[in-house]
């Protein structure tokens, strides 16, 4: 399994790395003050929530291109635990 936390998630390219981009269709926009969350699904049925700027312009319906910084993923275990992979205890 395979988290990411929506700020590590952006709508342009992620400076110095190459692109890593999934297909998504906006499903919901909630403004709240300083930030926008932005609620994708992607062609593949995943949902992605997306922290990005209140003042960017999108909309429900709308379909996007969401980059991803690979270097903050983070792999979980299928387990029922789900720990993360590299986790010891």
């Amino acid at each position: 399994m395979l988290g990411i936390r929506p700020e590590h998630l952006s709508l342009s390219p992620i400076q110095g790395q190459a692109e890593n981009v999934i297909k998504a269709k906006v499903e919901l926009v909630e403004p709240l003050g300083a930030i926008k969350y932005i609620y994708f699904t992607s062609t593949d049925g995943n949902k992605l929530v997306v922290d990005a700027s209140p003042h960017l312009d999108v909309h429900s319906g709308d379909i996007a291109r969401v980059h991803l910084d690979v270097e903050q993923l983070h792999f979980f275990g299928s387990d029922e635990m789900g720990k993360s992979i590299g986790d010891t205890q």
